[in-house]
């Protein structure tokens, strides 16, 4: 058949034109205008976003750059298999615990005073129901933490003892806004927390159980991280005993993500002075000018070069893991040095939560808690013949008890030569270790896995919270919290009361309200 090439290349001419004027089109971003720009819809930007509509009825636009809010906490629902929704029956897959109001009286005012959500007592030691703790010595059966603490070695005893006592003297010297001006931060920076522990306790199990201790909190290992960092981090829980054993008291029914994804609802819903919340709205640009701040912003399914919207503000509050709002965006004029030095040198802890699904919690009918803690890795050997300490588990289960949940924690070492297995691989080892403590039950009748990794995360990068390498506390410390010009900072990794907790998150947005608060005043004064 003949080839009618005038038709032909009409219709080249056609589509070129189409996509050319198409790409024009898609290149020009829509503008929106607002009083302040908040990225990230983490707890520490909804909170940031739900005072400044509420209380100073602010317009806000919030930039997420995933398809969801909640930032290092996500629900999984157990029945639904679903993620990102507020049940009765959901696990929680990252943050998850509250204390009461007199430990986190931030978290406990908004989200159980100010929100109205119900929490229930999920403290990870219940009173009720034999726990198991694997020591140097073997299998032992315990009801508390203290009777716990009595089934360890008597020489571990004593040691440990005298070290919490050291570590309770010392941080009530450290100086929680600053750290660096501590009395004695040069010395303590300049040491990392394991340095510590083997100048201070001689056997092994004891220093286990201070490694333990410290990925528990930091979820990495006690041999990168700065003791001046571990003392202000226990500091920041407001002391050792609240750290181990308040901060992990109650859940909430709905789960931890549920008030994220609730005052997004109320934001999107009423749009209080036209305010919004964005989600797969990463911020690729912050560009400051001397009366507002421009952020451009794309989107996780176009190149970065497309950009989406631009936002227009007054002013700005980055949230969410340093490493990643702190390099990942682009700013104009730049950052000052010392602040692009200190986020890189912030990396994010290593956390699994290794979630095991039951059709119920079988455990509780044969009298056990759910709880099970390590102090010495004798249980096995693993698929390299290297031992690997599986340090907690905990009954998780929902409230509603639809299902039956078993969380083991994958911390610092142990979770980074977990995630290099398959699948598979870390189903056998945790399911073995389980049915050594609970019977072949824990094996035969689960129903799912879940191991969800924050490191593998594009925009978060790690779990719990960054933490402090030595040296970085005293060289650029000052540097964290402090404004650039109109941007402020805000999350669980700026806080001073909470560290890398919620309460934390929430207490760092309430600041940097504030301070935008404070300035918004002063130019109303300056123009009257």
């Amino acid at each position: 058949a003949a080839v009618n090439f005038g038709a032909m290349w009409s219709l080249l001419f056609t589509v070129f034109t189409f996509a050319i004027s198409s790409r024009g089109h898609e290149s020009s971003p829509t503008v929106i205008s607002c009083d302040v720009a908040i990225v990230g819809g983490g707890y520490a930007g909804m909170s940031a976003a739900y005072y400044l509509t509420t209380q100073h009825k602010l317009s806000v636009q919030v930039l997420e750059a995933t398809n969801t809010t909640g930032g290092r906490t996500k629900n999984w629902d157990t029945t639904l298999h679903m993620p990102d929704v507020a049940s009765g029956d959901v696990v929680e897959l990252g943050g998850q615990w509250l204390a009461n109001e007199t430990v986190q009286p931030h978290s406990w005012q908004l989200v159980v005073k100010e929100l109205g959500f119900e929490v229930f007592d999920a403290g990870y030691t219940p009173d009720d129901g034999n726990s198991i703790i694997y020591t140097s010595q073997g299998r032992h059966n315990f009801t508390d933490l203290i009777d716990g603490f009595h089934k360890l070695p008597m020489d571990v005893q004593t040691e440990l003892r005298q070290a919490a006592m050291i570590l309770s003297e010392l941080q009530k010297t450290v100086n929680l806004e600053s750290p660096q001006d501590s009395p004695r931060a040069r010395e303590w920076d300049s040491m990392t927390f394991e340095t510590w522990i083997n100048s201070t306790v001689k056997i092994q199990e004891s220093r286990t159980v201070l490694a333990v201790l410290c990925t528990t909190m930091i979820a990495q290992s006690p041999s990168v991280v700065s003791f001046l960092h571990i003392l202000f981090y226990i500091r920041a829980a407001g002391s050792l005993e609240s750290l181990i054993v308040a901060e992990q008291q109650y859940r909430v029914r709905l789960g931890t993500q549920a008030p994220p994804l609730f005052i997004a609802n109320e934001i999107n819903e009423k749009s209080p002075q036209g305010s919004k919340v964005h989600l797969s709205s990463p911020v690729r640009e912050i560009k400051q000018a001397d009366d507002k701040v421009i952020l451009y912003v794309g989107s996780d399914r176009e190149p970065k070069s497309h950009q989406r919207l631009e936002i227009h503000a007054k002013y700005v509050i980055v949230t969410g893991a340093p490493p990643a709002t702190g390099l990942g965006i682009r700013y104009e004029p730049p950052l000052p040095y010392e602040k692009r030095q200190l986020f890189q040198r912030m990396p994010m802890g290593n956390s699994v939560k290794f979630t095991a699904v039951f059709p119920k919690p079988f455990w509780r009918a044969t009298g056990w808690s759910g709880t099970i803690l390590a102090s010495s890795p004798t249980y096995h050997r693993d698929l390299d013949n290297s031992t690997n300490l599986f340090s907690n588990c905990f009954d998780n289960s929902p409230q509603s008890g639809s299902t039956g949940v078993l969380l083991c924690f994958l911390e610092g070492d142990t979770s980074v030569t977990m995630m290099q297995r398959s699948h598979e691989e870390r189903v056998q080892l945790v399911t073995d270790w389980l049915a050594k403590s609970f019977g072949p039950d824990a094996k035969s009748e689960a129903i799912e896995f879940i191991d969800f990794n924050w490191a593998a995360q594009q925009y978060i990068g790690g779990a719990y919270s960054s933490y402090f390498p030595p040296g970085v506390w005293t060289q650029l410390g000052h540097a964290l919290r402090s404004p650039f010009g109109r941007i402020h900072w805000a999350g669980a990794d700026y806080a001073y009361d909470g560290f890398g907790y919620i309460n934390g998150a929430i207490d760092s947005a309430k600041r940097a309200v504030e301070e935008i608060m404070k300035k918004i005043k002063n130019e109303w004064n300056e123009k009257k």
